[in-house]
């Protein structure tokens, strides 16, 4: 099937240049960041009647996730992490119930479920050498690719953050766009995106569940890894990455 000339197409190849052709500039420097960044905007409609909600109960199991939801870079780079651990994060984010292929872990637009999930690992994790991976979700297991594999010295390729080096890899959210736009048209791609964000959500709450530490990374060069997994980026790109 030929792909179509949609717009979204247009619009997630220009967000690839993160500058916009240089109308966006991010000082490194935090120190010389605007006083509007540094502070946290909301709406108050001040007339309207005000309703308390009471807080979640401190039994609530989902409420005490997210009180562990941990991304604190030093418990990333730190902390210890084995295969089953990548088992459950995989399998927590975009794993088959049961034998239905229509009943995921999330929810999808039409069910057409459009992400596909890889792991590279670079770092120390207990049973898994380094290497490149994409995930089965039927079968539930990780199929090695025959890829370069990336090295701690090389993180610098894909993202500027040095920290990253001393963790243990990426989990990556791949979207083959065709199999929702040819449904929806361009508005397809606002579902793959809310896709993934269920998709990273689980992952986060299934590392808290497990004692990990993740954080969702915005500050990598998605076009890096789609060479890497020799992605057909006609078809395939990389939309989410989440650092563990």
């Amino acid at each position: 099937m030929s792909m179509k000339s949609y717009l979204y197409k247009f619009f997630h190849e220009k967000t690839n240049d993160r500058t916009e052709n240089g109308l966006v500039k991010i000082p490194k420097d935090k120190a010389h960041w605007p006083s509007s960044w540094k502070e946290i905007e909301r709406k108050i409609y001040h007339r309207a009647e005000k309703i308390i909600l009471r807080k979640p109960l401190a039994t609530s199991s989902l409420y005490e996730l997210l009180l562990r939801r941990n991304s604190d870079i030093s418990k990333i780079v730190s902390g210890n992490i084995s295969i089953d651990d990548i088992a459950s994060l995989m399998s927590a984010g975009y794993g088959q119930l049961g034998t239905d292929t229509f009943r995921r872990t999330v929810p999808s637009g039409g069910g057409r479920f459009p992400l596909e999930l890889y792991v590279s690992i670079w770092g120390q994790v207990d049973g898994l050498p380094p290497g490149n991976y994409h995930y089965d979700v039927v079968n539930s297991q990780l199929e090695k690719l025959v890829s370069r594999t990336v090295s701690p010295d090389t993180v610098h390729s894909f993202t500027p953050l040095p920290w990253v080096a001393d963790a243990h890899g990426v989990i990556l959210l791949s979207a083959v766009f065709e199999r929702t736009i040819d449904k929806y048209g361009s508005r397809g791609y606002r579902y793959i995106l809310l896709e993934a964000g269920h998709v990273g959500q689980n992952i986060s709450l299934a590392a808290a569940e497990s004692g990990l530490s993740v954080r969702p990374l915005g500050a990598i060069d998605e076009i890096f890894f789609e060479s890497l997994f020799s992605l057909d980026s006609e078809k395939e790109q990389v939309v989410y990455a989440i650092i563990f």
